[in-house]
């Protein structure tokens, strides 16, 4: 089936007659429009009109393509890491700048913290020692027996914190795995396991 290009509307009466000319403009109307009802003309991508038409989409951490997600990061001045999952690195553009107002602060780092890592992280401020704090991760069971999994996270909480931290200000990293707590409230899969028991890891 023989088909014509709708662009031959906008040409004048002389040219729209003329159906080699009809063909020929078919691949520009494809280009322009993303048509694709033409099975000897196929390109996948889409037409420059409607990439136009949806360029504000690029700009939304939860919409962009996820090829785009590093190029929309340098935008507020972030370096994203390449192991982190891909909705985890919308989320953290997503609030990056609200985060920016509270850089430096207890606040920010808990936040920051939690939308980066798996565990969930208690800072601890310590009275008698001045510009110095800890920083408690209970990881889930899951990570107790995957050493490599467990590192990385480890290395982005490290990461993270001296990133955000007060450059006068010193701490602790504290890693915990769930254990059975007697006598206190205690939650399954997050501060309680039923079976083996996983060795903590060292504090460093």
């Amino acid at each position: 089936m023989t088909r014509t290009s709708q662009l031959l509307d906008n040409l004048p009466a002389i040219y729209r007659a003329d159906p080699f000319l009809s063909r020929a403009i078919l691949a520009f109307e494809k280009l322009l429009l993303g048509r694709t009802d033409n099975e000897e003309i196929s390109f996948s991508d889409r037409g420059l009109e409607e990439k136009i038409d949806t360029l504000a989409s690029n700009f939304d951490p939860q919409q962009t393509p996820a090829k785009f997600l590093e190029w929309l990061s340098g935008w507020t001045a972030l370096s994203l890491r390449v192991d982190l999952p891909e909705q985890t690195q919308r989320r953290f553009i997503a609030n990056a700048i609200q985060n920016y107002r509270y850089r430096g602060t207890k606040t920010s780092l808990q936040n920051l913290l939690e939308t980066l890592l798996v565990g969930s992280p208690t800072i601890i401020e310590v009275p008698d020692r001045p510009h110095f704090f800890r920083v408690r991760i209970s990881f889930p069971a899951s990570l107790s027996g995957n050493a490599e999994a467990l590192g990385r996270q480890i290395s982005a909480a490290r990461s993270i914190i001296d990133l955000e931290k007060p450059a006068h200000t010193e701490y602790e990293l504290q890693p915990f795995f769930p254990s059975l707590q007697i006598g206190q409230q205690s939650t399954i899969a997050v501060d309680t396991v039923l079976g083996t028991l996983p060795e903590a890891t060292p504090a460093t």
